[in-house]
């Protein structure tokens, strides 16, 4: 067993162990269930937090937060090499590092069985090494929680001639792949233009989200 592997497994070991633990495990008990020292133990919990599992610690005691707790998909092989692709696909978009992907590949390899589980932690890990981009994340995180809230956007814009800024307000409809070039845009209503119009994330200086909702029951998402 390589080191990746021994430590996908052990992090999926750590998360059961302290799922069914309702008052929780401390380092030592950690520690003991699973071989290793509590450095180790430290630097895995800490792992997981950032992976997005919910936890809570007190007096020593770590555990998890059931309430906020995702289960674990539980994949047949060939499902779980249908979602490898894709997030070996997802990686090679992200030429700068997004914590949501990386985020999103680490979980995804916990759900795996190896030997796809540890090629893809990798991959979350080649991921996290990228230059960060701090503006396209939250352009990012504005027009999807726009999209799943159903609410109206507002972009900001420089010209890359004049230097101008310019502002459009948008209503998210789908966040789509682009066919080439490894980024994703957004299809939606530009108010600005009282039309259909595309925002691509890269693009934007800015968003925010308003307290608007858009008004459209008829669109329809992509095939």
């Amino acid at each position: 067993m390589t080191r990746m592997t021994s430590r996908a497994a052990r992090l999926r070991q750590i998360e059961e162990l302290l799922y069914r633990s309702s008052h929780g495990l401390s380092a030592i008990e950690i520690a003991e269930a699973t071989g290793v020292d509590r450095r180790t133990v430290y630097r895995d919990v800490e792992l997981l937090g950032e992976s997005g599992v919910p936890l809570w610690q007190d007096e020593g005691r770590f555990g998890i937060v059931r309430e906020d707790y995702l289960s674990t998909v539980r994949l047949t092989l060939q499902e779980a090499l249908s979602l490898f692709i894709a997030g070996r696909l997802l990686a090679r978009f992200a030429d700068e590092r997004d914590p949501h992907i990386v985020s999103a590949l680490t979980k995804l390899a916990g759900s795996m069985p190896e030997p796809l589980a540890s090629s893809l932690a990798r991959t979350a890990e080649s991921v996290a090494r990228q230059p960060v981009n701090d503006r396209y994340v939250q352009v990012r995180e504005a027009i999807t929680l726009g999209w799943a809230l159903r609410r109206k956007v507002r972009l900001w814009y420089r010209s890359p001639r004049s230097g101008e800024v310019t502002m459009r307000d948008f209503s998210p409809y789908f966040i789509e792949a682009a066919g080439a070039g490894y980024s994703a845009y957004a299809i939606g209503y530009d108010d600005s233009v009282g039309a259909m119009r595309t925002a691509k994330r890269y693009s934007a200086r800015s968003c925010s989200v308003s307290s608007v909702e858009w008004l459209s029951a008829t669109v329809a998402s992509p095939p």
